[in-house]
């Protein structure tokens, strides 16, 4: 099971590779299948003179909107203007041709007024356009024109979402879905319409409205909160219906993430997301949605780590070649500046239920990785926010904002087995806050863990060092709170060692045996599996029946992080001088904790 720092990791890298394959949209023609159609349609009815006079209004208003695009409203108008000179002879010399043309003109007019901010002129031209399209339909043959029409009333809904009429646009939307799929008998905007023109429609056709109706929809929720957002996806009967079927495994997977995302459910929210993030974009801007829904989780989650991924998806979006069909503006402007609302609910780590709930309390260099490893099949983690819970640990903030700490983070990583080296600076308060959890305590010889401790800090200041780095405060102030005074310069080098290295065992020593008795006293007997780190593997069956489940759960590795072997870093103290230290400072916590050990008692 992962943690949420996993699930995190896997979002970046789901996004990464669904944005390196190509977009689905762009391999077929489910953008322009209908204009290809209609076009194939118009050619073959017409005689080729009234062709020529309908194609050269249409590639001129087809002018119109690439001047519109490339040059704005000023430019655009004249070039307008010019295709409606060319359509006024048609009007009354030859009403199907009239129809045609005029129908393109509104419609291209209608955007045309939408940059204008005139909406209400644009509603009036998507009525005339409308109209035409009725009469091409009823009157002149033209068959394909049905959905034609429900190509004008995507426009018209469009207006109605720029109005701030969302509802209006959302219900208009799922309407097209019901009449798309069989359940429906009218639509909002235009007449004519009905079950039996509906079930006419070519499927590829209906496939291809659908994309774009769902698509549309997914673009007006994302502008909303997640109480909006969530309440209009409960009552779309169009859009659930659709999600149902088989052939729209993408919109399924959005509406599944979205509705995840609306309620704050954490879990729920990832789980659907990174396969749908690793499927690529699809049919739809839908894919393009659920990134920009995983950034405004990630921030909430896990603020650095989001602005992070926020930048990776800017960096992304401004290299994106690809020119999706239905891409909205204000879904591109929200990729390139990645600019997600906060989040209005709070959210839920809705992990699945904890089978059972262990913790290790052991020091570093005990076999906290080991243990990890052991219980790697399960929900387990090995130092699981290890800087932000150290830095709680080490910062003096009130036992209250310490405890909630410790709430959020047990809460957030629901982890079924715990491993982490610094828990026990904080063994009473899980203990007081978790009482069905149990603590497994694993002892190791003081000697061979303060060598082994020794090497692993010395490996971290080498590895800062060949970076031209410093080890960070944070770190420093955790050795502070372990051994009452910490200095890297005191064991960074052979000098600094041979003259501070009994300063150095002794503080060590001493915190091994104060932290080893203080746990012991600590922790309740009946909650509790003290074991010796070199036993871990032999005493599997101990650990699964304190957990309460099968030894098979659990793998056959152990000493998974033991040293690596490498020169000998006691200068300045010799190995018979540092035993008898560690068994004046030590010996009585040692033997207290071997006792219970060697009985192998097991908790019931």
């Amino acid at each position: 099971m992962k943690t949420i720092a996993t699930w995190l990791v896997h979002v970046v890298r789901a996004t990464r590779v669904g944005w390196s394959l190509p977009p689905a949209m762009e391999d077929g023609p489910r953008g322009q299948l209908f204009a290809n159609l209609m076009q194939a349609q118009i050619a073959e009815k017409l005689s080729a003179d009234r062709l020529v006079s309908y194609e050269t209004v249409r590639d001129t208003v087809r002018e119109a909107v690439s001047v519109l695009h490339r040059k704005g409203t000023d430019a655009a108008g004249e070039v307008f203007a010019n295709a409606q000179r060319l359509a006024a002879p048609l009007a009354d010399a030859d009403p199907e041709l009239d129809a045609l043309s005029q129908s393109w003109i509104e419609q291209a007019k209608a955007f045309y007024d939408v940059r204008l901010g005139d909406l209400k002129s644009a509603e009036i031209r998507l009525e005339r356009a409308m109209a035409d399209d009725t009469r091409l339909e009823q009157e002149f043959g033209y068959d394909l024109m049905h959905i034609g029409r429900i190509h004008t009333l995507h426009l018209w809904l469009r207006v109605q979402a720029a109005k701030g009429d969302v509802s209006t646009a959302l219900e208009a939307a799922d309407a097209v879905l019901v009449y798309l799929h069989g359940g429906g008998e009218d639509l909002p905007f235009g007449t004519g319409w009905s079950p039996t023109h509906a079930a006419q429609i070519r499927p590829d056709l209906a496939a291809a409205m659908t994309y774009r109706i769902c698509s549309e929809i997914g673009a007006i929720l994302q502008s909303m909160s997640q109480a909006e957002a969530r309440q209009y996806l409960l009552v779309m009967p169009g859009l659930k219906q659709v999600a149902a079927l088989d052939a729209y495994d993408e919109i399924a997977a959005w509406r599944s993430v979205k509705l995840a995302w609306s309620r704050g459910q954490v879990y729920a929210f990832f789980e659907a997301l990174v396969p749908a993030l690793m499927a690529g974009r699809g049919q739809t801007c839908l894919w393009y949605t659920m990134v920009l829904d995983a950034v405004s989780i990630a921030k909430a989650l896990r603020q650095q780590s989001g602005m992070l991924f926020s930048e990776d998806v800017v960096h992304r979006a401004e290299e994106d070649t690809a020119d999706p069909i239905i891409l909205p503006g204000a879904i591109r402007a929200a990729l390139r500046n990645c600019d997600t609302a906060p989040l209005s609910a709070p959210l839920v780590v809705n992990w699945p239920k904890r089978r059972f709930h262990l913790m290790c309390m052991g020091l570093p260099r005990s076999g906290t990785t080991s243990l990890y490893t052991l219980f790697r099949p399960m929900r387990a983690a090995n130092e699981y926010a290890e800087k932000a819970t150290i830095k709680a640990l080490t910062s003096q903030m009130p036992d209250s904002d310490l405890t909630a700490f410790l709430v959020r983070r047990d809460r957030e990583g629901a982890l079924e087995m715990d491993a982490a080296s610094f828990l026990h600076l904080a063994a009473p308060e899980l203990v007081a806050q978790c009482p069905n959890a149990g603590f497994v305590l694993p002892v190791r010889p003081p000697t061979e863990w303060f060598e082994s401790y020794l090497k692993m800090l010395l490996r971290w200041y080498d590895g800062f060092q060949a970076k031209g780095r410093t080890p960070p405060s944070w770190m420093e102030a955790y050795g502070q709170r372990l051994f009452g005074h910490f200095d890297w310069a005191e064991i960074a080098s052979e000098d600094a060692r041979d003259r501070f290295m009994p300063m150095v065992a002794q503080r060590f020593l001493s915190h091994w045996a104060d932290t080893t008795l203080r746990t012991l006293d600590v922790l309740p007997p009946q909650r509790r599996l003290v074991l010796h780190t070199h036993d871990l593997g032999r005493r599997r069956g101990d650990m699964a029946r304190l957990a309460g489940i099968s030894e098979e759960h659990l793998t056959m590795e152990s000493h998974a992080n033991i040293s690596p072997p490498g020169p000998d870093i006691l200068q300045g103290i010799s190995r018979t001088e540092l035993a008898q230290m560690a068994q004046e400072i030590c010996g009585p916590a040692y033997s207290a904790a071997s006792a219970e050990a060697d009985t192998h008692k097991v908790p019931v």
